[in-house]
């Protein structure tokens, strides 16, 4: 399939919207290298291509192993099962974060309870964090828009108590802290469509205990110890990723540092433009994160309205857009939940920012003419506002 009717196809999608909000860096020697995967006919997600895509990803991140799963959701799941905590245990996890880690929870019949973010780095607050530390058996951190803080404190009083941590890095892969001293129990990843490297969907997960490794390999495998005598020992489920998919991202990591880079020219334009408005302003990075390159740039609207009339002059110009993350604990299915720890009374900030934040476009084959649209829609809406 010749390169220009790959781009035909992408034409025909962007008839709609010109912009989108995130695509990802694919190329067509990209289709070539998985069609010696696919001729092979070993396509499932019990071939030899597994363990070795697992290697290379573990390689790359500096960790000692790394468990590939079928997307950040279920590398989550696979967490929580393995921590074998007592149904209803008390959880805490952000309130401003994407809804997954929540829904993990729920889903493995514990208590999520949300604890608010800051206003300057929309991380987890360390003060409400404390205010609602008694009592938990797990703590999940989320890495909001791909910017990593440093955890150390947050470690420290989780291993006073002897709680498992659990940091989601769905939209952080090979991003970390230097200051960060501790290493928390788990890490996951998310290799959806919209995020630094893709396999479409996918996902994976860290563990600092060589045991947690063998136990989340067998929960993604039905609990599986025997595959000739077809045993099993324990419950799991179905959480294996295919071959193919593996081996799209043993491509995506070759140009990984590359689309970073780009990322960070793309986030320093965005820097550039708005810094100066007193109307707006961005997710500080915390000290110590490299490289500083957010997942998805976000802009946070002083005024309510004008995030409004941004809203409709970036819509009206077909640049895709998407608001902020939607509190967790306003969210209508949550509302059965336990009212712990004024659950659903406080976390004025992550319900601020919910309202006030929206996130542009971030790919990193953004060009600067599609960019330079943007930032004129935006400041024109801002003038007439």
């Amino acid at each position: 399939m010749p390169e220009s009717y790959m781009y035909l196809i992408e034409f025909s999608y962007s008839i709609s919207i010109v912009i989108p909000i995130y695509k990802p860096n694919l190329r067509f020697s990209d289709a070539l290298y998985l069609l010696f995967e696919y001729c092979s006919k070993r396509i499932s997600g019990n071939t030899s291509t597994i363990s070795k895509v697992e290697d290379k990803i573990a390689k790359f991140l500096g960790e000692q192993s790394f468990v590939l799963v079928s997307n950040g959701t279920v590398a989550l799941s696979a967490v929580l099962k393995t921590l074998n905590l007592r149904k209803g245990s008390k959880v805490l996890v952000p309130d401003f974060s994407y809804v997954a880690a929540a829904h993990a929870i729920v889903e493995a019949g514990l208590r999520p309870v949300f604890v608010d973010v800051d206003l300057i780095y929309w991380q987890m607050d360390f003060m409400d964090f404390m205010k609602k530390i008694k009592g938990a058996k797990a703590v999940i951190f989320v890495n909001n828009y791909g910017l990593v803080p440093n955890y150390d404190k947050f470690f420290v009083e989780c291993e006073k108590r002897s709680i498992p941590t659990v940091v989601d890095c769905a939209e952080s892969f090979g991003v970390s802290n230097q200051l960060t001293k501790l290493i928390p129990d788990f890490k996951t990843f998310s290799f959806f469509a919209n995020k630094n490297i893709t396999c479409g969907e996918g996902g994976g997960v860290v563990a600092k205990s060589a045991s947690h490794i063998e136990t989340i390999k067998k929960i993604r495998s039905h609990g599986l110890v025997n595959r000739e005598k077809i045993i099993h020992d324990m419950f799991g489920s179905n959480y294996r990723l295919n071959s193919i998919s593996a081996k799209l991202l043993e491509r995506q990591l070759k140009i990984f540092r590359i689309n970073m880079v780009k990322k960070q020219k793309i986030y320093k334009r965005y820097l550039d433009a708005f810094l100066s408005s007193s109307q707006v302003s961005f997710q500080k990075s915390p000290k110590g994160c490299n490289p500083i390159a957010p997942w998805l740039v976000v802009l946070k609207f002083k005024d309510k309205s004008l995030l409004g009339e941004v809203e409709s002059s970036l819509i009206s110009s077909k640049i895709e857009i998407r608001h902020g993350w939607y509190s967790s604990s306003m969210m209508s299915h949550m509302k059965h939940l336990p009212k712990n720890n004024g659950n659903f009374l406080l976390n004025g900030n992550s319900k601020t920012l919910s309202k006030t934040t929206i996130c542009l476009p971030s790919y990193p084959t953004l060009s600067k003419k599609a960019q330079s649209l943007i930032i004129r829609t935006i400041k024109k809406a801002i003038q007439e506002f």
